[in-house]
Formats: structure tokens, sequence, C-alpha cells
């Protein structure tokens, strides 16, 4: 298990929680944590499945770093309902979307910047570059590591468009 990872993983979960904390989560009695934690999974599994099934690794990789616990069964059954059946994104491929959660935080990041100025901290960038490091950690097929590009890269660009103020990404 990489502890680097684990613990940017664990920093994400607490940014989340700041966001509850402020009124700019989720609401409604839910925890922007929780979403995060879906969000993360979804982009394990998409971009690790092969010939449309969950990986043994990805199994093990999403209980180790998100306490996923589910038979390699049920996650191929969650691969199919959401991505194959397309439950996600009815109009389109999963990986052409920017996430829901990026585009809540950076709504979220701007209203904190325009209430505090404070530019030393986005997390939508911080997740976006979290979602780069779970992709150098986990995806291996060459196609999908070419695609999982694309997708950061839609999501850098959709941040660097919308984010009230410059952030630097880690990669």
């Amino acid at each position: 298990m990489n502890n680097e990872l684990l613990s940017k993983i664990n920093y994400a979960y607490e940014l989340c929680d700041e966001l509850d904390g402020l009124g700019y989560g989720i609401g409604y009695g839910y925890k922007q944590r929780d979403s995060q934690r879906a969000s993360f999974t979804n982009i394990v599994m998409y971009f690790t499945a092969e010939d449309g099934k969950v990986t043994d690794k990805t199994v093990s990789f999403l209980k180790d770093y998100f306490e996923i616990e589910q038979p390699k069964e049920v996650l191929d059954g969650f691969y199919k309902s959401m991505f194959v059946d397309n439950i996600m994104y009815q109009d389109g491929d999963y990986s052409t979307k920017v996430p829901a959660e990026i585009q809540s935080f950076v709504m979220a990041d701007n209203k904190i910047y325009a209430s505090s100025n404070d530019d030393t901290k986005s997390v939508a960038g911080y997740v976006a570059d979290l979602y780069n490091a779970l992709g150098e950690e986990i995806i291996t097929d060459d196609n999908m590591k070419v695609k999982f590009s694309e997708f950061i890269k839609m999501i850098v660009d959709y941040i660097n468009e919308n984010l009230a103020y410059s952030y630097r990404f880690s990669f």
C-alpha cells in the first residue's frame, strides 16, 4: 500500500468535512466525504476494468484505499449498471464529463475566495491532483492511460476556466 497516497486521500476527506462545516457541502444530511469516496471509486473502477469486468487488483485497491469490501461479483454488477448500461451519463461516456464533485468544488472554492480572498488552496484542484495520483497508481492498460490523461486534462481545463484564481497543479 502507498501510504503517501492514502494520506492524500484522507486529506481530501478532511477538505470535504471542512466544506460541510462551512455549509458548502452536499447538505440534506449527506456528507461530502461520502460523495467523494463514491467518485474516487467510480474513477478507479471505470479506468481499470478489463473487458467490462472489475479486476482482482481493483478489488484489492478499493478495499485498501477506500474500505470498499464488496465481492468482485457485486463490483462487476455495479460496473455494468453504472458504465455499461450507462446509468452515470445517459448521453455519453463517463470519461467525457467533468465529475459533478469537481464542478461543486469549484463553486465552493469560488465562494470561499469571494468571502475571504483566500487563494491558498483549492479543493477542486487538490482533488484533481489526487485523481491523477490515483490513475498513476492503479491504471496499467496503455489505452486507458491515454483515455485517463484526456480525462484529467478536461478536468484541469474546467478548473482553469472556472476557478476565480489560479491553482498550481502538482503534475
